[in-house]
């Protein structure tokens, strides 16, 4: 089982940074951002989808005039 979490970041906002020990997937919904996976750094936009391992660093900024949103698709038993 899994659990299905919306986030909507603003213009010129950011996620936190972050390290889960769960893998979990990402589905971008609308707008663009950059996103910092460990020491790479990765432009995604609407329809991509990333997956984020367990133990990496991450953290989403948005890029552009709109807001970004998301979805993350996490283990339901971490």
């Amino acid at each position: 089982h899994f659990h299905l979490r919306y986030f909507a970041i603003q213009p010129g906002g950011h996620t936190s940074l972050d390290q889960h020990a769960h893998d979990h997937g990402v589905y971008i919904l609308h707008g663009k951002a950059h996103l910092r996976l460990d020491d790479e750094e990765h432009e995604v936009y609407a329809g991509d989808v990333v997956y984020i391992g367990g133990n990496e660093v991450h953290q989403f900024f948005t890029a552009g005039e709109e807001p970004f949103g998301f979805l993350c698709v996490v283990p339901a038993k971490r």
